[in-house]
């Protein structure tokens, strides 16, 4: 009843922006608990961020229709994305016995989804505190 009286305003996008902001609240559970694949699993489900330099403009783009309180999170869904590539990145490192190709293949991935981010929350003009964040777990992943 709810969603046909939302429809018919024309507001279905309210239903879309609250199932969004319930998997952010995964994605930070996730991350609280230390599960960053579960959390990046997440993060990447809900298309918000570019994880290929092919999504960066498209991103940018959908960045700024997105409803007020999607953005508002950004700051920390950003850093929290960041947090879940670095903390893939030093676990592959820390379990692997020697850097096969497949190893430095899944690291240079990481590192590469590490830049898009970086330089995604610049276009969509970050706070700095965030932008810097990102560029130390970053640094920290070369």
């Amino acid at each position: 009843m709810v969603v046909e009286s939302l429809e018919r305003e024309n507001r279905y996008s309210l239903i879309q922006v609250n199932r969004q902001l319930i998997e952010l609240r995964s994605f930070f559970t996730h991350i609280r608990n230390g599960r960053f694949q579960e959390g990046f699993h997440v993060v990447s489900s809900l298309g918000l961020l570019p994880l290929t330099q092919n999504e960066i403009n498209e991103r940018e783009s959908r960045y700024k229709d997105l409803d007020q309180c999607l953005k508002d999170a950004f700051p920390s869904l950003l850093c929290g994305t960041i947090e879940c590539l670095f903390g893939m990145h030093r676990k592959i490192k820390s379990e692997s016995r020697g850097l096969t190709e497949t190893v430095e293949g899944r690291l240079r991935e990481l590192q590469l989804m590490a830049r898009f981010i970086y330089v995604f929350s610049g276009l969509i003009g970050m706070p700095a505190a965030t932008k810097e964040y990102i560029h130390q777990k970053r640094n920290h992943m070369l």
